[in-house]
């Protein structure tokens, strides 16, 4: 009886510790939600994306509401596009970094883990 009662407590702790966009845009947390757009590797919405998706969940106005998207956007899609993930990339033969293109400009250390990653994968990577 206690091990039941014990995983019924732990699963609820879970779960509700689980944020869904919904929540996000019903609190006008634009912010995270945006953040959790480039943690995931999504691209980023466009303005006018951006205003359908707070309309059609009657979300809470905010006057820097895309702003604050952006904002977090920008801090997730950082995390998201590690040299790590670049080099995971590589490995799998992607020459096409998706919303990681920005890092080819940055310095050698993107690159040169893509690079690393893309000789393991058995190719000669055409830049």
């Amino acid at each position: 009886m206690k091990r039941k009662s014990f995983a019924a407590i732990l699963s609820v702790g879970i779960l509700s510790g689980c944020v869904t966009q919904t929540d996000l845009i019903s609190q006008g947390n634009y912010e995270k939600l945006g953040y959790y757009d480039g943690l995931n590797g999504s691209t980023s919405l466009t303005e006018p994306q951006f205003n359908h998706l707070i309309d059609s969940a009657k979300g809470k106005p905010v006057t820097t509401a895309f702003v604050d998207y952006q904002t977090g956007y920008v801090q997730g899609r950082d995390q998201y596009c590690t040299t790590e993930h670049l080099f995971a990339l590589g490995e799998q033969g992607k020459v096409n970094w998706g919303v990681c293109e920005y890092r080819r400009e940055q310095d050698g250390l993107y690159l040169l883990n893509w690079q690393r990653g893309f000789e393991r994968f058995g190719k000669e990577p055409n830049l």
